[in-house]
């Protein structure tokens, strides 16, 4: 059973199933005399699963496997090391500060008010993970976006005001 909002849904068979909505419910038979037709429907593409017809059955089976290609790819293992270390508050607002310009250590402790070792610790996993550089300008260590990361890290902050 699935339940959303005022609409539960009903697995009868394997692919019987009867939708009520509020008092009134009624029996499908498939998924495609709900929804109609695959080729007028985008849903009925997303909802199939497991079909028990040999010549569906070895689309999908291709299909199946062309998503776990790319899901073993390693451009989706390289995202997920970025998301992890993206995955921490502090490690994302200085990641969001310098993608507007280079920053000093000592304008981070100023802005997140956190102790310098928590500072450090943070700049120095962002730095292992490569995802910043540091120079020195005079005696202070500056902090900058590595270029070669900064679109793909401005793909994933978009949806970040400012």
């Amino acid at each position: 059973m699935m339940r959303g909002t005022g609409l539960d849904i009903y697995l009868v068979t394997g692919f019987q199933f009867f939708l009520k909505f509020g008092r009134s419910c009624k029996l499908w038979n498939s998924w495609q005399d709900f929804f109609g037709s695959p080729a007028n429907s985008g849903i009925m593409a997303t909802a199939r699963c497991c079909p028990a017809d040999c010549a569906l059955r070895s689309d999908w089976e291709d299909e199946l496997r062309a998503e776990k290609e790319i899901l073993s790819a390693d451009s989706v293992t390289e995202l997920h090391r970025y998301m992890k270390l993206l995955g921490h508050l502090l490690r994302l607002n200085i990641i969001l500060m310098l993608l507007k310009r280079d920053h000093c250590v000592c304008e981070f402790y100023y802005v997140f008010e956190e102790p310098q070792n928590l500072i450090s610790y943070n700049l120095k996993k962002l730095k292992e993970g490569g995802l910043i550089e540091s120079y020195y300008r005079s005696n202070h260590k500056i902090y900058k976006i590595n270029e070669d990361i900064a679109p793909v890290i401005r793909k994933i902050t978009t949806a970040v005001p400012g």
